[in-house]
């Protein structure tokens, strides 16, 4: 047997060879590693920052045959200052408009004009201008689906005057217009309940189901808008115009049919189960308009149920709504349990009103803003084949029946009203400053 020779690996003791080529193997590990990170480490394709405008609203307008799409654009250097407005202050946004006979031509025209490339990931708001929307957006919407620089989250508002007058309003507490434009409705969401978030991509479902119908809600400049575009009418104490939610606008399919009053859109609200949180007012008496108390609404629930009988369609809408009495000037003592229920069915009357008016309006305008369709196709899908191409007859003619249970579940701090304590001031009466439930009644 040959004697290995001096200093190769067969001369090595075994643990001492089985070192070395873990050792090497680590090493040829670690080099493959680094060389296959080498091509992440590249920015081939990046943007800065610096040349981006970023966008927080757009607005579309269709005017003299031509769509008109207008940015609000942040300006990143105004909004980063800290030390407040001052006279040489510069605006916190920039809005310009480009055109063209498409929707994306006029988009692709902004090169022309903008030194940046514009950014369109933080977008929240979408306006659009009622002659915009009676000639139909459907090309809008699929822009936003198709392209992915676009969300389809955006929210959507109409406005009877042109969208760019809106963008161009500057709006007092917030820095950023668009961003107000969002919290705006998302305050009256939660605690108002009379109009809804309307989202493109929900537009876009709603637009292509059974009810092929939306609702989208109406923003408006109110008062003089000669200098809402201007710095100095954030210095003022008052403000000379302002942004308002006002009604909403039905749309049917794509297109823009005509408006529903806000008191229709509240009754709209309660019907599709939508009230999270509202202050309800009514009379002292069944049908009386001179609202005198109010009723903090923090819990309520709406189930609905078709029917098909004879032939007839109908639809059962019951509502269950617990609250606060919030406010109380009518000669009704709460205390008793007598006058609670009876202000609990003044209030009950009224919502079912609402409910009504609603109702009708949808039906007068021949438009399921409801989803009652969804409703019947899904109970009963093999009618449904038939009345789905006579759906618009099949509503005119359908019945809804309201019920509505209200529950005051708490008074307040003071259980009885004080015009009646007004009225029996003499007889020692003294109101009473307690908190007061009416659990377990």
């Amino acid at each position: 047997m040959s004697k290995a020779r001096r200093g190769s690996p067969a001369a090595l003791p075994e643990p001492a060879r089985g070192r070395r080529w873990t050792g090497m193997r680590r090493l040829l590990l670690t080099l493959l590693l680094l060389t296959m990170t080498l091509p992440a480490a590249g920015c081939w394709d990046k943007t800065e920052l610096n040349e981006l405008a970023i966008t927080s609203a757009t607005g579309l307008d269709f005017k003299d045959g031509r769509w008109l799409v207008s940015f609000q654009v942040v300006i990143p250097q105004s909004i980063s200052n800290q030390s407040g407005s001052s006279s040489g202050a510069q605006a916190p946004v920039m809005v310009f408009s480009t055109e063209g006979e498409s929707i994306r031509g006029a988009v692709q025209r902004s090169s022309f004009e903008m030194p940046r490339a514009l950014f369109f990931a933080h977008n929240r708001i979408l306006i659009i201008g009622e002659e915009a929307a009676r000639r139909g957006f459907s090309q809008m919407i699929d822009i936003y689906l198709r392209n992915p620089d676009s969300r389809e989250t955006v929210s959507v508002y109409i406005t009877q005057g042109t969208a760019r007058e809106v963008l161009e309003h500057l709006i007092p507490l917030e820095k950023i217009p668009g961003a107000a434009i969002g919290n705006l409705i998302k305050n009256e969401e939660l605690n108002g309940s009379n109009f809804q978030e309307t989202r493109l991509y929900q537009m876009a479902m709603k637009m292509t189901g059974e009810a092929a119908a939306v609702v989208v809600p109406e923003i408006f400049i109110s008062g003089d808008n000669r200098q809402a575009d201007s710095l100095d009418s954030l210095k003022r104490t008052v403000a000379g115009s302002k942004l308002k939610l006002n009604r909403v606008g039905i749309f049917k399919k794509d297109k823009f049919i005509g408006w529903m009053k806000r008191t229709d859109a509240y009754g709209l609200s309660w019907i599709t189960d939508s009230v999270k949180k509202t202050t309800f007012f009514f009379g002292c008496t069944k049908g009386d308009e001179h609202y005198q108390a109010s009723l903090l609404i923090n819990d309520s629930k709406t189930r609905r149920t078709p029917h098909i009988k004879e032939g007839r369609l109908s639809v059962d809408v019951k509502v269950r709504a617990k609250g606060t009495l919030m406010e109380n000037n009518c000669t009704t003592d709460p205390s008793r349990l007598e006058g609670l229920r009876e202000l609990e069915e003044i209030a009950a009357e009224e919502i079912k009103k609402r409910i009504m008016e609603a109702f009708r309006t949808g039906q007068q305008m021949k438009v399921d803003v409801f989803g009652f369709a969804s409703l019947f196709h899904k109970e009963f899908p093999e009618q449904w084949r038939g009345l789905k191409d006579q759906w618009e007859e099949q509503l005119a003619a359908m019945t809804l029946v309201p019920a509505v249970e209200v529950e005051i579940d708490r008074l307040g701090m003071s259980t009885k009203p004080f015009k009646k304590l007004l009225q029996t001031g003499n007889e020692g009466s003294q109101p009473t400053r307690q908190e007061t439930t009416t659990e377990g009644r």
